[in-house]
């Protein structure tokens, strides 16, 4: 059984319409025109016929097509929608992959960059404090050499100057007042400074020759009370004190003044053994007591006291005391008002006193001195 298609029935209707369309125009026509106008009359009708279904389904094509393009654009509307939608979220989802991936592109890179820049920072940072610390270790050795050529001209200076003073107010007495002084005090001031304990003591020496030489003998007092603590001063200048102390003893009979007199002595022998200006000026202020006491018992005292000295010299192997004390006696001996004491000593001790003059005499030969003769001592 055959079936007829839509196609097949479209065609049947239009050749039955044309059919028609020529029946009516025989009818209308036939008798009144000739037959070449028939034939052209019936060929514009079917072209006209034809042409009008063909601008209907051109119609109908063309509504079609624009149907189907708004169906489209609304359609493209509608996708273009979902497809921002879509493309937003897979930007998204690709914005954060891309995200983490050039995290941990970076993580990996820069902290592996970081790690070694960190490393090569600490070597360098090491390296330039070793660096820093060898020029440190340069410098401070520079500085230390700076210091000891410092500390070492400075000494010899100082040396110089000691020196020069010592040659002017010991050896030479012929030093300048006040100048000299003021130079004395000034070198004590820089050797204090420099903390100088070998030169303190040489130069506090120094200025007691100065003070007691002046008869400034508070200053002598002053000067050794202020430094004996923490230095070991010079025999000579406890034996400076102890001549300011025997003044006020001879003049005054301050008995204060003549303990402090034999406590400046016992110091200066305590620091130089057998040392004979002490030895000398002891006899000399026992001399003193033996002479201002009336009372037997004191006499003896002073006399046991000075018996004690001499023979202390006398029993030493060495005959230095003997000559220095001598020394000291025969320049006294000099001195009016205290020669006495130097004649009461060979009164009281004639036979230990020769003794003492003769193994005074013998160190002289020994260092090839001058002799003493015992007129000296009662001159």
């Amino acid at each position: 059984m055959f079936s007829v298609s839509s196609q097949d029935r479209g065609n049947a209707q239009t050749e039955s319409g044309i059919k028609q369309q020529i029946e009516e125009v025989i009818e209308d026509e036939y008798v009144r025109i000739p037959k070449k106008d028939f034939d052209q009359i019936l060929e514009n009708r079917i072209s006209n016929h034809v042409n009008s279904k063909l601008n209907t389904l051109i119609g109908l094509t063309v509504g079609l097509i624009t149907l189907l393009s708004l169906f489209s654009i609304f359609q493209f509307n509608r996708s273009k929608v979902s497809n921002e939608k879509l493309v937003k979220a897979e930007v998204n989802i690709a914005a954060k992959e891309s995200i983490l991936e050039m995290q941990e592109y970076f993580k990996e890179n820069i902290e592996s960059k970081l790690s070694d820049m960190q490393r090569s920072t600490e070597q360098n940072i090491e390296f330039l404090k070793k660096e820093n610390e060898n020029s440190l270790s340069l410098i401070h050795e520079q500085i230390n050499k700076a210091k000891k050529q410092v500390s070492r001209a400075e000494e010899y200076m100082t040396n110089l100057e000691v020196e020069s003073l010592k040659s002017l107010i010991i050896d030479k007495k012929s030093y300048k007042y006040p100048e000299d002084l003021n130079r004395t005090q000034n070198l004590l001031e820089d050797v204090e400074a420099n903390k100088d304990k070998f030169q303190i003591p040489v130069v506090v020496n120094l200025l007691s020759y100065i003070y007691y030489d002046q008869k400034q003998y508070n200053e002598v007092n002053e000067l050794i009370t202020q430094y004996e603590k923490d230095y070991n001063l010079k025999s000579n200048t406890y034996i400076n004190g102890a001549l300011t102390a025997l003044y006020d003893y001879h003049n005054y009979n301050s008995m204060n003044q003549r303990h402090k007199c034999i406590e400046y002595l016992d110091k200066s022998l305590q620091l130089t053994q057998g040392y004979g200006e002490a030895l000398g000026l002891k006899l000399e202020v026992f001399m003193m007591d033996y002479l201002r006491n009336e009372e037997d018992g004191e006499k003896q005292k002073a006399i046991d006291n000075a018996k004690e000295v001499i023979r202390g010299i006398l029993n030493s192997e060495n005959k230095a005391p003997a000559y220095e004390t001598i020394s000291r006696l025969v320049r006294d001996a000099r001195i009016s008002s205290y020669k006495k004491y130097v004649v009461a000593l060979l009164e009281v001790f004639p036979k230990e006193m020769e003794e003492l003059l003769n193994e005074a005499n013998q160190a002289a030969e020994l260092l090839n001195i001058r002799k003493f003769d015992r007129s000296e001592l009662t001159a």
